[in-house]
């Protein structure tokens, strides 16, 4: 069988190896404010053959509509979404991220300027901004990446 070898030794004596099954993948648990993201090709004569109801949320997967949308627009009952989104995990098809981990808006405020005034915030981000072993960045390079953060237009 695949992972398996076995290695003869002299007459009387051998070696059988074997590798351990591999992991399987971590598989995070579906919840309706999770949104899958396609990480694999999805063609159409491996999906000819799947569940209707995957091949329907599949055309929802858009990498941007969370799992409760997707049931919504696809007219199909949560429970049965939440188990086709953990197959599709489980076969590597899709990963899950959480919809409000790119959904928040950072914007700077008129207390940023606290940090030129105050050398310990000042130190604080630049801590806070350095990678690990490396030498932190220039002061100049953390403000103007700090001011950088603007709210998004509205109706964009």
């Amino acid at each position: 069988g695949k992972g398996r070898c076995q290695l003869i030794l002299d007459a009387v004596h051998s070696c059988h190896l074997q590798l351990p099954p591999p992991t399987p993948p971590r598989l995070s648990k579906m919840k309706p404010h999770l949104v899958p993201v396609l990480v694999s090709a999805v063609d159409q004569i491996s999906t000819s053959s799947w569940d209707l109801t995957l091949q329907k949320l599949l055309k929802h997967i858009d990498g941007s509509t969370s799992i409760a949308h997707i049931a919504a627009n696809a007219s199909v009952d949560m429970p049965l979404v939440l188990q086709a989104m953990h197959a599709l995990q489980a076969t590597g098809y899709i990963e899950v991220i959480d919809q409000f981990a790119f959904a928040n808006t950072y914007a700077c405020t008129t207390r940023l300027r606290s940090i030129s005034r105050l050398p310990v915030l000042r130190d604080q981000a630049l801590k806070a901004s350095k990678r690990v072993a490396s030498p932190p960045p220039s002061y100049a390079a953390v403000l103007r990446l700090l001011t950088a953060f603007q709210p998004e237009a509205q109706g964009g």
